[in-house]
């Protein structure tokens, strides 16, 4: 095939020594990367070099290609198997975000890319808010998704080849919120959290969400609530804010002992509260504990009749 000589050419290796050194990433990810951002951008063209020729790979044999290469030089090539892929240097470099000339546009978008552990996951949101609106889970998802759609809050998903996350266009975004607010998980806490934890959002962002539930408790009483219910004092409590929560939810066990009611509001509400172990199940022991904070006839016996 043709190849135009005057045009300057970047091997796939120098190109991922570039990308590990710009976005401070290890050799493994950036080689990652690159590849998906290659196999995504099929506008760019790619060649395989031999010590004879240089030629243009057709779209047909461009993926095998990739992966070929990809997998040489994550894990090393078996003897006499080494080939070598070279690309347009300057549509390589826009492309993955090493060179932004006028008009790049989307081409240079991963510069917007984070590691996970910089971003909240949104679902963390929602006992938070739960607990200060006294909502249940399913309307603090809402609210969450009300606030995420109002403030334009961008959402960030996981790339599958690098690990790496990402904010998606706003009408994905609308839809994903809409099948994380339908989940399993968002009706209940105790079933498990799969992937969702995986949609996320910036710090700042994460903030914002949870202010907006704060101004409306404001606006809801005349004072603000106690100090050690509120999840943001630094010296919160989760399990007195348990215990309290339980008792003040827990007034009228109709007829029951109280210490059953406590305990089932605890399980109830396990997650708000961090009593729950590794799997996200109720921990037992931590909801035993609060449970005789909150038990006001410890003594056993019928429940007494008020007045």
């Amino acid at each position: 095939m043709g190849v135009d000589e005057a045009r300057r050419r970047i091997t796939f290796e120098s190109l991922t020594s570039e990308f590990r050194e710009r976005f401070k990433l290890s050799s493994a990810t950036a080689t990652n990367c690159v590849y998906s951002i290659l196999l995504d951008r099929k506008d760019i063209p790619v060649y395989r070099l031999t010590d004879t020729l240089i030629e243009m790979l057709p779209e047909s044999e461009r993926g095998d290609f990739l992966e070929r290469v990809h997998d040489q030089l994550r894990y090393g090539s078996p003897e006499g198997s080494s080939v070598r892929c070279v690309l347009d240097e300057e549509a390589a470099l826009v492309a993955c975000g090493l060179s932004v000339p006028s008009g790049a546009g989307a081409a240079a978008t991963f510069q917007s890319w984070l590691p996970g552990d910089r971003l909240r996951p949104l679902v963390e949101s929602w006992p938070i808010v739960q607990a200060t609106l006294g909502v249940r889970r399913l309307q603090a998802v809402t609210f969450v998704e009300h606030v995420m759609k109002a403030e334009l809050i961008p959402l960030y998903v996981d790339d599958e080849h690098t690990g790496l996350y990402y904010p998606i266009a706003p009408d994905s975004s609308e839809s994903l919120l809409h099948d994380l607010g339908t989940s399993t998980f968002a009706h209940d806490p105790d079933s498990d959290v799969e992937a969702w934890d995986t949609f996320r959002v910036l710090p700042a962002d994460f903030e914002k969400i949870t202010a907006a539930a704060d101004e409306i408790a404001g606006r809801k009483t005349d004072s603000h609530r106690p100090e050690y219910l509120d999840p943001k004092h630094p010296r919160y409590a989760p399990k007195l804010a348990a215990a309290v929560q339980a008792w003040l939810s827990v007034g009228d066990p109709r007829g029951k002992h109280p210490k059953g009611a406590l305990h089932a509001w605890l399980r109830e509400h396990a997650g708000e509260f961090g009593l729950v172990d590794a799997q996200g199940k109720p921990n037992e022991q931590g909801i035993e504990e609060c449970a005789k904070v909150a038990n006001w006839q410890p003594v056993g016996g019928a429940p007494k009749t008020p007045g």
